[in-house]
């Protein structure tokens, strides 16, 4: 797991595996969006929030002490402003319109402290997304196996996942279907989202996962 730190100026923001974080709240406050990451790991977040009630329900049950506060990304109002703000794991394809991406942007900026840090790790660009392809991932444990594939396809500019599971135990077999749908925006928008609220961002390649990159945006302060 890692925690996003503030940097000097001009410095890509340090990413810090939180056993080596200094104490909580200690030197910046940190705000994120829930996704699959937090729901395991948040103590080193000041806040995060969700619409969704069942994730907020998980995320607290295993981060105790988190504020979790339940509110559209797009549209949140909290009493607090933050050194960093991030939306990783893709979780802003999710929004799935430009105009809720400005949305978004705006939302994170406000919440921003004077030469605070938004970090936002994107979905795939509609250049890099690949379609008709089947994606695996598998649990296998004595008494529980999990099997998690999805196929990718293209409808509009939407990215279409058609997720199946399958949960085995002892007990029997249980079988889960879902639908994902998720926005594909440019590395050009996502940028220009970011300069329209009056921050400086830049994309740096690498990322934290499988080439879908980062934007890093600094207020001026």
């Amino acid at each position: 797991m890692l925690s996003v730190a503030a940097a000097d100026a001009g410095a890509r923001p340090r990413l810090t595996p939180a056993r080596n974080r200094p104490s909580h709240g200690a030197l910046c406050r940190r705000l994120g969006y829930i996704c699959a990451m937090f729901v395991h790991s948040a103590a080193f977040y000041d806040a995060l929030l969700d619409v969704n009630g069942a994730m907020r329900e998980v995320a607290r049950a295993r981060n105790p002490g988190v504020p979790l506060h339940e509110t559209d990304v797009a549209d949140f109002s909290l009493d607090a402003r933050f050194d960093v703000v991030t939306c990783l794991v893709s979780s802003i394809a999710y929004v799935r319109t430009l105009g809720r991406r400005r949305s978004v942007v705006a939302a994170m900026h406000a919440h921003l402290r004077p030469g605070g840090v938004i970090v936002v790790e994107p979905w795939f660009t509609p250049e890099s997304y690949w379609t008709g392809t089947i994606t695996a991932n598998h649990v296998d444990q004595p008494d529980l196996k999990i099997a998690w594939m999805y196929t990718s396809e293209r409808e509009r500019d939407r990215s279409v996942l058609d997720i199946h599971h399958l949960l085995g135990r002892p007990q029997g077999v249980e079988r889960y279907r879902e639908r994902h749908e998720l926005g594909r925006f440019t590395r050009e928008q996502h940028l220009a989202a970011l300069r329209d609220v009056g921050l400086t961002p830049r994309y740096e390649s690498d990322g934290l996962f499988d080439g879908r990159g980062l934007y890093v945006a600094r207020d001026g302060g």
